[in-house]
């Protein structure tokens, strides 16, 4: 059975010497499949782009495949990397760098800043650190967080399922960064139980 137990907003990070500020969901396919190499053709400085990503096992790769590649294959110069803390870290030795990584672990995340995202040329931007635009669905890169029981939970494995949806269980959440489930998303989830 599926549980959502958290809402993530995936940031987009570039080093935070980048001039870059704000990019639409077309111009971040367009880094990483290949289409913009260099900075300055998404508004920054003249120099070479360096995209990083999750590994393919990843469900961060996953959703980003599916959200903003729109299934389509990634450019061979992105670089795939283990983890959030990896990217954070090559995004931060390279001035062209750019990855995506959980919110939970971007505002801990040194030597980067975040972008805000638009969905399109037309669109309003938003930041993944705007906890209305990523429960309202206007951050474009907000998902569900998941985790995953073989059948209705029992046991031990339901007080641990009911302790992630309780109000304490909820607090770590925030504590970990990443946002708690709305009240819908909530009651959704203790009636699987």
């Amino acid at each position: 059975m599926e549980f959502s137990v958290a809402i993530d907003g995936i940031a987009i990070i570039v080093n935070s010497a980048n001039a870059v500020e704000s990019l639409t969901m077309e111009q971040l396919r367009g880094i990483y499949n290949g289409t913009y190499a260099n900075w300055n053709q998404v508004g920054g400085a003249n120099q070479p782009i360096l995209p990083y990503g999750r590994q393919s096992t990843s469900g961060t790769y996953e959703f980003f495949f599916e959200t903003v590649m729109k299934k389509e294959d990634f450019a061979n110069t992105v670089s795939q990397e283990t983890g959030n803390a990896a990217i954070a870290t090559k995004v931060n030795q390279n001035a062209g760098g750019i990855g995506y990584i959980g919110i939970g672990y971007a505002e801990q995340a040194r030597g980067v800043k975040m972008l805000s995202l638009a969905a399109d040329a037309g669109s309003d931007v938003f930041m993944p650190t705007d906890a209305t635009a990523v429960y309202a669905g206007d951050y474009p890169l907000a998902r569900d967080l998941y985790i995953y029981t073989a059948g209705t939970p029992t046991g031990a494995t339901r007080v641990w399922v009911e302790y992630i949806l309780s109000a304490e269980g909820q607090a770590v959440v925030e504590e970990a960064g990443f946002y708690k489930l709305d009240a819908a998303t909530l009651d959704a989830m203790k009636a699987k139980l």
